[in-house]
């Protein structure tokens, strides 16, 4: 929930959030997504945070986001 609520913050800020912060948060929330036992959440999460990424040009991020993403999918019993 905490993430969420920031995430909507940074909704609001508009242009003045930037794409790392908005990376970090969603991949926070996707991992806590996962945790929880919640894929199905988590993935739109993994997208969004890797999309944030590319914006922001953070391999970092981009990486996190895509083993996420095949963490999911391996977890789901499939690839995308």
């Amino acid at each position: 929930v905490h993430y969420e609520r920031a995430l909507e913050a940074l909704d609001r800020l508009g242009g003045e959030a930037s794409s790392r912060e908005r990376a970090d948060l969603l991949l926070a929330l996707a991992e806590e997504q996962m945790h929880a036992g919640q894929p199905l959440r988590a993935k739109p999460n993994f997208l969004r945070a890797a999309e944030a990424a590319r914006a922001c040009g953070s391999a970092e991020h981009l990486a996190r986001a895509a083993l996420g993403f095949e963490t999911l999918a391996a977890d789901l019993g499939g690839t995308e």
